[in-house]
């Protein structure tokens, strides 16, 4: 997983290398976090990793919404994607479907029935390691909703 500070990097090597989509899309990114550290009152100091992490993914949910947007422009969604594939490198690795199901499974037999319970308590525990829109899809499977 990459950092705040790999981050200026990408973005200097993109620039080296002429690639306007990666340096634009990197820059947006940056944009953001720095947007999220002045909200914050943390410009001096920059978020921590968990704040940024939570940045890039809200980064890449805007941009998965833009992509499904752009029915009409294969040329754009492209771009989305090859967006949503940078930033990724940014979070930590996304945790198996497998695990996910093991863990709600665990949460279910210990006798939360409620999916919101169980979303809370999955959330909890996986702290970032696994999309919620995956974890909420997998309990709802389990519960048989």
């Amino acid at each position: 997983m990459k950092d705040q500070n790999d981050l200026n990097e990408e973005i200097k090597s993109a620039l080296k290398a002429g690639d306007g989509d990666k340096r634009v899309a990197l820059t947006m990114l940056k944009a953001e976090a720095l947007n999220e550290a002045i909200a914050k009152g943390k410009k001096a100091e920059g978020l921590n990793s968990e704040e940024f992490v939570s940045v890039v993914k809200r980064e890449i949910r805007k941009r998965k919404e833009a992509r499904e947007m752009m029915a009409r422009d294969p040329e754009g969604q492209e771009k989305e994607r090859r967006a949503i594939r940078m930033f990724t490198d940014f979070i930590p690795e996304q945790m198996p479907d497998e695990e996910i199901a093991i863990m709600v499974k665990a949460i279910i037999n210990s006798g939360n029935t409620d999916l919101k319970m169980i979303m809370k308590e999955a959330m909890k525990q996986l702290k970032g390691r696994a999309d919620g829109s995956k974890v909420k899809e997998i309990a709802e499977k389990e519960l048989g909703v």
